[in-house]
């Protein structure tokens, strides 16, 4: 460091515990603040509650992750409402084919404009084609 700094009053940095005071207190994301420990048991002293502050922080985290990670149960019961919910868009889908496939046997019966005919065949498409992607939805 005193290298690359390239001052001259760095002068603490050429004992070797000096140096991992600094690393260690790096390493922890404490800083160096304004006091800091100078004497050997004063830096023993903050290096202990530097790492006791750090495993504190990490369990804590670990206990957030795991207060906000579902459980079997929920997710579960999630997949089973997503489940239910996909059959009922491919109950009301596939009732949507049926009525399109029933209004283009009317049209064809009555002799309908070609456009009407055309209209009914592109609905009842378009309803297939729901049908298949939220049946498919409900098999993954």
């Amino acid at each position: 460091l005193k290298e690359i700094e390239g001052f001259d009053n760095y002068k603490e940095y050429d004992n070797f515990y000096n140096c991992m005071w600094c690393t260690l207190v790096t390493m922890t994301t404490v800083g160096y603040g304004d006091f800091y420990a100078q004497t050997i048991f004063g830096r023993i002293i903050s290096i202990i509650i530097c790492i006791c502050g750090t495993a504190l922080v990490s369990v804590v985290v670990v206990a957030l992750t795991n207060m906000l990670e579902p459980s079997i149960q929920e997710t579960k019961a999630a997949l089973m409402i997503n489940r239910l919910s996909l059959k009922v868009q491919i109950r009301k889908y596939a009732q949507m084919a049926i009525n399109y496939v029933s209004i283009r046997k009317v049209f064809w019966k009555r002799k309908a404009p070609n456009s009407a005919v055309v209209q009914a065949t592109r609905n009842f498409n378009e309803a297939l084609r729901m049908f298949t992607q939220v049946n498919n939805q409900c098999k993954g």
